[in-house]
Parts: structure tokens; sequence; C-alpha cells
């Protein structure tokens, strides 16, 4: 998938909005927002097909005579998919706890639960946990995508702390309106691989220059890269190739004619056309049941 301008470029072309100043035509964190648009929508539909896409595990410690256990930050509207529960420090054996739906509270035996209820707050356990550790699998939500906002000419790094660094304000992606409304960045080579995410800056300056003390791990800026803007933000979308046409299309005809609900009938249904090609492939994905072994004598002829 190529990068977020690359492909904002070619919606540009396609809707003839390749014009654009701080004055007049449609600006490009608009188009950003576009390309969210139209990620959000194929989101919908592909887990609408139920495949679990973008599935992830995750681990969390039972906390003794804790009620609720919140969802994980990036899970997609309580999608979970199963959860694990071992007692043991090492989870050497874990135990697959059943979705259920009743409302009664179960305080028999706290601390061997054998069963967890999804609320709106939280997850609830029957019956409550005591010790040990929850193995969760749920769908999470794809990243948001984000422009260049500048390009590193220089920074400085002190004791393993990014304490500051500049970006070339004659550079064609400086963005000094969106730096100055943000208050997190993610750095991202040229190719647009995430590198270092989440470092909260302060004090920008007309001249692009960005305070922060942020402690960096194994992976050190370097000049060149970008600055994007935000928390969690990617460069490239993590959709496969073949869904690029999909988000572009969904770009120009939000483009042309606003947001969906004012949409023609063509084009309404030139997108469910094509996404009418992708769920196949989607669908291929489900690790739903697809087939019941008939193991009755009576249906078998004997």
């Amino acid at each position: 998938m190529r990068r977020v301008e690359e492909i904002i470029d070619m919606a540009r072309k396609l809707s003839q909005n390749t014009s654009y100043s701080q004055s007049n035509g449609v600006p490009q964190d608009v188009f950003v927002q576009y390309l969210n648009n139209a990620q959000d929508a194929l989101t919908m539909e592909v887990t609408n097909l139920k495949t679990k896409y973008f599935k992830k595990q995750t681990i969390v410690d039972v906390v003794p005579n804790q009620e609720v256990y919140p969802y994980p930050d990036d899970c997609l509207i309580q999608h979970l998919d199963t959860i694990q529960w071992t007692d043991s420090p090492s989870g050497t054996y874990w135990q697959s706890l059943y979705k259920t739906t009743t409302k009664e509270k179960i305080t028999l035996r706290p601390g061997y639960p054998f069963a967890y209820i999804p609320f709106e707050d939280g997850i609830y356990f029957n019956p409550p946990i005591q010790r040990g550790k929850l193995y969760i699998t749920y769908v999470r939500e794809p990243k948001r995508l984000q422009k260049r906002s500048g390009k590193v000419q220089t920074f400085s790094v002190i004791s393993g702390k990014l304490l500051n660094l500049t970006v070339d304000i004659n550079e064609q992606s400086f963005d000094l309106s969106e730096l100055k409304k943000n208050e997190f960045l993610c750095l991202v080579d040229k190719l647009g691989n995430v590198k270092i995410s989440n470092i909260p800056y302060t004090c920008v300056n007309d001249l692009g220059q960005l305070q922060m003390n942020f402690t960096l791990g194994t992976v050190q800026p370097a000049l060149g890269d970008y600055v994007i803007c935000g928390q969690d933000v990617i460069n490239k979308p993590e959709w496969p190739d073949l869904c690029e046409g999909y988000l572009i299309k969904h770009m120009v005809y939000e483009a042309k004619y606003s947001d969906s609900s004012a949409w023609s009938d063509a084009a309404v249904k030139d997108m469910q056309m094509h996404f009418m090609k992708l769920s196949n492939i989607f669908a291929t994905m489900s690790d739903d049941i697809t087939a019941v072994v008939i193991n009755n004598l009576d249906y078998i002829g004997f």
C-alpha cells in the first residue's frame, strides 16, 4: 500500500481537485479525513463479514478483587474473540472461558471462572477472578492515517533522551498549523514506515523547532525522517494492496458529493459492486463453521 500523500494525490487527480491553497480548493487535511472515512467504511464492511481480519492478542495480569476489566485500548467495539485464563504464574495451562449473556452474578467458588460477560464498561467474569492471567484475543481497530507535517532537519539526543528537533520549513510537507494543534507526533522513514510513536512535544515556533523530553529505545531518529502528528497514527494504510482502489474510489465520491448520504445511486452501487469483489477474498479468511460432520446413522443410510 502506498503512503497517504500518494493515495491523496491520485484521489485529487481523479476528482479534479489538484489545485488548492490556504484560501482556495480542498485542503490537504480534508483529504486526510476523506481517507480515514474510506477506511472506516471498509472496516465496517469487512467486520460485517465476520472475518476478524485485524485479530490481535494480549495478556492481562489479574488484579485480586477487581470486578471489571477494561477492553484493550484498540479493541473494535467489544469485538472479543476468545478469553482464556490461567492461575499458573508461568501460564503452562490455559482454560477457555465461555461467553455468556446471563445477568446473574455468581459468587460461588470465587477465583475459578467459567465464563465472561461483555458489558459497556468492561468485561465481567463469573465467578470473580482472584489470581492468574487472562489471554485475550480480539479484533482491533486499524490505526488512523495521517499525512506528513515536516521533514527532520536537525535533532538533539542527550543521554538517550530526544530533547528537540527541527523540521525543514522550506520542504513541501511542512504544515505549521498541524504541528501547532497537536501535542504528540510519530516519526516515519521516507517510505512511510513508523519508527517511533507517541512523542509528546511542546513549543512549536514558526521556524519549525519542537521541544520534547522523550526517552528513546533501540530505534533512533535520523535526518530525513518525517513527522506525522497525533497518537498512534501511521502514514501507510495497514490493508492489503488490493484495497487501495476501494479507498481511492470512496475518497473521489466524497470529494465530489460530500458525505455518503448525498451520493448518487450510481455512486452507491459502484461502491457496493467494488466491495463485492473484495468480500470474496476476505470471506475466505473466516474461521467460523463452514461444514458440520453428520455422524448419526439415520442420516447416512445404515
